[in-house]
Parts: C-alpha cells; sequence; structure tokens
C-alpha cells in the first residue's frame, strides 16, 4: 500500500464542487501515517471547500480519545471557508468511525493551540 505523505501547498487550497481530496489515515504522526495538506506562504488566502473528503482508515490501535488529526493544516494568515460536501458542518456528526472510535470533523480547529 502507498504511504502516507504531506503535500505542501504554496498558495491557495480549493476542493471545488465536484473534485474530491482523498486522505489515507492509518496511525496519528502526520505526514507519516495519515496524509496531509498543508498550505503555506504568508500571502495564501487559505483554504476553500466544496467537494468531498474521501476518507481510507487502515489499522487499528494507534487512536486515544481526544486525538486529532490535521488533514488540511493552514499556517496562513488567510482563512477557511466552506466545508467538504459529504461531511455536515462542525461538530455536528461523525465523520466516520474507526478501531471503536468516533472521529468528528473540526473546520475552524487552531493547530498552534490544537483548539477546536
Amino acid at each position: 500500500a502507498p504511504t502516507a505523505g504531506r503535500a505542501t501547498i504554496k498558495g491557495d487550497l480549493a476542493v471545488n464542487a465536484g473534485g474530491t481530496l482523498a486522505v489515507r489515515i492509518g496511525g496519528t504522526n502526520e505526514a507519516v501515517d495519515y496524509d496531509q495538506a498543508l498550505i503555506t506562504n504568508a500571502s495564501a488566502r487559505g483554504a476553500t471547500l466544496g467537494g468531498a473528503l474521501d476518507l481510507a482508515w487502515s489499522g487499528s490501535g494507534w487512536a486515544a480519545a481526544g486525538q486529532k488529526l490535521w488533514i488540511v493544516r493552514n499556517d496562513t494568515t488567510g482563512g477557511l471557508s466552506g466545508r467538504f460536501s459529504n461531511f455536515y458542518p462542525t461538530g455536528a456528526v461523525r465523520v466516520a468511525t474507526n478501531d471503536g472510535r468516533r472521529w468528528t470533523m473540526y473546520y475552524g480547529a487552531d493547530y498552534a493551540s490544537g483548539l477546536k
């Protein structure tokens, strides 16, 4: 199976309607165990979401309660707008269940502080 990795985007990220962001998740180490889109560049506007999120889960025993995975990490001053078309708004319902854990999407979480 292909290994997970990080796509570094030196500009804006747009997952437009009709598009899909595919993410493999098999552990908690970012860019090693799961895929991550990292947005960099001080002049970037950030991320715009409107297409689907396709999650492929694997493995077991790697998640702890409260674990956070940053599949879209925005290290710019730009914001995030929209949401993935196949998931509900922030925290509304679980995104998926893997290894007995329910995972929830948070669109406005802050990487630096870990707050959602």
